[in-house]
């Protein structure tokens, strides 16, 4: 007795009719991923106390010209706070779908999360009037804020410095003659190399102008007040995403070879992750911690990977830039 063929293969009509109905889903989801909505939207609470993220029910479906595919259909776990929890399940079976959905990278417009709740616990920083994050200032024992000169800086937040002239016994600043000109006398360190000091503002006296001194952190970053918030991920915008991907939640992929971007260098890639996420850090802030993060991973000569491309790099050393990156 022959075995029934139950294959169905789909006619043109079919395939037509899947594709047409696919483009309208995947329209409806683009369309709520750049929408512009109040942050009450996606605002929530966490049902436990104890945890750091929540995935309830969630559904990532990629649109296919030969149907829908249900790569995660209904996950649903929570991670507690300072846990280390590993996801485990044969080849195809979502795990990577399922990370990159809680980051908001699963590709689209194919891929889209069309259901479920992905609750992160989280903070955000105070913004003022202006819409800028209000700073946290240094405060005496008698909780004033603290002040001290203003300096100059430039575009990039730098500090402007000026060579420091040498000053006579009367206070007065010393020359000397050179080549028959007038030349200012600057102090020079250990290393004979000229003292520089921060350029300071002034105001049309000639005075001091004092400004409060802003906290900064381990890093030497600026700090900013702060309130705890949770949000629904899977409900945030994509422009918001990207306040929270790299500062608050991050990932390490799992392709070294393709993930760094091969037209920029290690440490403008590295330098981008501070910069977007710390505000206040310059540039030159930015550089030092990169060579920090790189250290830390046991990169040898630092300063040497960070002015290099990826593919300048082994395998291994890219997928530690990528830990460093996270």
């Amino acid at each position: 007795m022959e075995k029934k063929d139950n294959k169905h293969y789909l006619s043109n009509r079919e395939t037509r009719e899947i594709a047409k109905e696919n483009l309208r889903q995947m329209r409806k989801y683009e369309k709520q991923k750049k929408a512009k909505i109040p942050e009450s939207d996606y605002i929530t609470s966490m049902k436990k106390d104890d945890t750091i993220i929540e995935i309830e029910n969630l559904h990532t479906y990629f649109f296919t010209d030969s149907g829908t595919v249900k790569a995660v259909n209904g996950v649903s776990f929570d991670i507690p706070e300072g846990s280390v929890v590993g996801v485990v399940g044969e080849s195809g079976c979502g795990k990577s779908v399922t990370s990159l959905a809680i980051m908001r990278l699963v590709q689209g417009p194919q891929g889209q999360i069309v259901d479920g709740s992905i609750r992160f616990k989280s903070s955000d920083f105070i913004y003022d009037e202006k819409g800028k994050p209000v700073p946290v200032y240094e405060r005496d024992a008698k909780g004033e804020i603290v002040y001290a000169p203003a300096c100059v800086r430039n575009r990039n937040g730098e500090v402007r410095t000026d060579p420091v002239q040498k000053k006579d016994l009367n206070g007065e600043p010393l020359f000397e003659e050179k080549d028959g000109k007038k030349v200012p006398v600057y102090e020079t360190d250990e290393n004979g190399e000229i003292v520089r000091a921060p350029r300071l503002k002034k105001d049309k006296e000639g005075n001091p102008v004092l400004e409060p001194v802003q906290k900064r952190d381990s890093n030497g970053f600026p700090v900013f007040e702060t309130e705890p918030k949770v949000f629904d991920i899977a409900k945030m915008p994509i422009g918001e995403m990207r306040k929270l991907r790299g500062k608050e939640i991050a990932m390490i992929f799992q392709e070294p070879m393709t993930s760094l971007n091969p037209v920029f260098t290690i440490g403008n890639q590295l330098d981008e992750a501070i910069l977007v996420n710390n505000p206040g850090v310059t540039n030159e802030q930015a550089k030092r911690h990169s060579i920090n993060m790189l250290t830390q991973v046991g990169i040898a000569m630092p300063e040497e990977v960070y002015k290099k491309f990826p593919h300048e790099l082994s395998g291994g050393m890219r997928q530690r830039v990528m830990i460093a990156m996270a």
